[in-house]
């Protein structure tokens, strides 16, 4: 069971959500990362923290009155990922829960953020995003001579986050145009784009063969790093070219993609 908001914009959701953790942040008087603990911070909030005992998704909340439980599936080992599922379900507390509900999340109401009716999930998503990665803190560290992931990686070590909620974090914040792409078995799974890259990447549709990522599924090397390529081999919409970084995750197989265009 989920919360459907009114339709708002992204921008909407994103303000909303991001205004109420930067509310928590500043009423807990929270100023640094090893201040960021999660579960007091549920607890604070009336909500106990519960692993195991779970099916069929990835976290839930029972709450009535004020109070109630978290629990998170005991398959999720991540401690990074853990604490993402507990701040998206204290959002759902603090944003939709007044009147006593209960929900369940599934892995992939954790990537709606950028979804075109908006719903309660992208408001979860976009408050876990602030209260794990404020942007006072997190925002700076996005000024970067040239984005990568190897940038990501050293946030999501940095703020103890999972490497795919950084990147979207990244490319919200990012001086540069940045989208990030999740790819299976060659195809685009969903893409997230920041607030200057205009492109549409079409989700579902074949990864061109231009593509560092369709080059993975082929059992070619990824290049590590920035690479040039066209951008038509992404978007159809899109002349000239646009930098690539990707990884590939062999046990998934799966691929994660940044992508920017050039500065003018």
């Amino acid at each position: 069971m989920t919360w459907k908001t009114d339709k708002k914009t992204r921008r909407e959701l994103g303000a909303r959500g991001r205004l109420k953790a930067t509310e928590l942040l500043r009423r807990l008087r929270i100023q640094r990362l090893e201040e960021l603990d999660v579960e007091a911070i549920a607890f604070h909030h009336g909500l106990r923290v519960r692993y195991g005992g779970l099916s069929g998704a990835q976290g839930r909340l029972a709450s009535r009155d004020g109070r109630g439980f978290i629990r998170v599936a005991d398959d999720i080992w991540q401690p990074q990922r853990r604490r993402y599922v507990i701040s998206h379900e204290l959002g759902h507390h603090l944003l939709h829960a007044k009147d006593g509900r209960l929900s369940l999340c599934t892995d992939g109401d954790f990537l709606r953020y950028d979804a075109a009716a908006g719903d309660a999930e992208e408001e979860a998503n976009w408050f876990a995003a602030e209260l794990l990665m404020p942007r006072p803190l997190f925002g700076p560290r996005c000024d970067v001579k040239q984005p990568s992931l190897e940038v990501v990686r050293s946030l999501a070590e940095t703020f103890n986050t999972t490497p795919t909620a950084t990147a979207i974090r990244f490319v919200d914040l990012a001086p540069e145009a940045c989208a990030v792409v999740w790819c299976e078995d060659g195809a685009i799974k969903w893409a997230i784009r920041g607030p200057e890259f205009w492109p549409w990447i079409e989700f579902g549709q074949r990864l061109g063969s231009y593509t560092h990522a369709a080059d993975a599924f082929r059992g070619k090397v990824v290049p590590r790093g920035p690479q040039q390529v066209p951008a038509r081999a992404w978007t159809s919409k899109q002349s000239g070219d646009l930098y690539e970084d990707t990884e590939w995750f062999r046990g998934p197989r799966a691929t994660l993609t940044l992508l920017w265009l050039p500065g003018e």
